[in-house]
């Protein structure tokens, strides 16, 4: 397995030692088997778990330093993307926040395990996180994958970034009119689209893209609202 998360980081033009394909073919493997008596990912095949967890996690750092950064990711579910960034992205720390706290025990067992030592694991919910000293406007980065449409996923994730640092959003390649309806709240948080960079999932032909968001200002106190607001009443 490797040979393959080593060969397909390559296709992106994702720099990879060794050691580090090893750390994310033993921290894959351990996903993949803890799976099959807790649900932490649809993907069981082997070759499709390389190219949808390992190199569409580190696809982000085509697009974004985050070596020496801060960085958080919201709604970390397996461990994705947060994990190929740290142990790729050489970030200063990488913060895996996640609601479900049998999955924030794995990361936290896995990562112990392989030797990871620049990530954090939270247990919380982001609207409920966002609103702590210890972790509002105090990241470069924060990094989300999938987790819920763009309106919200903005409101629950730029309160975590400071000013000047930026919010990545991966997304499908048919994301085009989410992020549309996503602008009235980008701007309300503070923030303003930088990028929309797309690439292409090696030998699966998939179009995925990243939205860069630069924050621009501090986020309003009042962000975010409880979840069932956001829901019901999108910025």
């Amino acid at each position: 397995m490797k040979d393959k998360i080593m060969s397909a980081l390559g296709a992106l033009e994702i720099p990879c030692k060794e050691e580090q394909a090893e750390i994310l073919e033993n921290y894959l493997a351990l996903v993949l088997e803890r799976n099959k008596v807790m649900n932490l990912t649809a993907i069981t095949d082997e070759d499709e778990a390389v190219i949808k967890h390992i190199a569409d996690s580190a696809a982000i750092l085509r697009f974004a330093d985050l070596s020496g950064e801060d960085v958080i990711d919201i709604g970390s579910g397996a461990g994705f993307p947060g994990v190929p960034a740290a142990v790729l992205g050489e970030c200063e720390r990488v913060v895996l926040l996640d609601s479900l706290k049998k999955r924030t025990e794995f990361i936290k067992e896995a990562c112990e395990k392989l030797g990871i030592k620049n990530v954090d694991v939270v247990h919380a919910r982001a609207e409920d996180k966002a609103h702590d000293r210890d972790f509002r406007e105090r990241f470069d980065a924060a990094l989300s994958r999938a987790v819920a449409a763009m309106p919200v996923l903005c409101e629950i994730s730029m309160p975590f970034i400071k000013k000047g640092g930026v919010f990545l959003a991966m997304k499908s390649g048919l994301s085009a009119p989410e992020v549309e309806s996503a602008q009235s709240a980008i701007k309300t948080l503070g923030g303003e689209v930088k990028a929309e960079h797309e690439y292409m999932l090696p030998s699966l032909g998939i179009k995925n893209r990243v939205i860069e968001i630069e924050k621009m200002s501090e986020t309003d106190k009042k962000y975010p609202r409880r979840f069932d607001k956001i829901q019901k009443n999108p910025l």
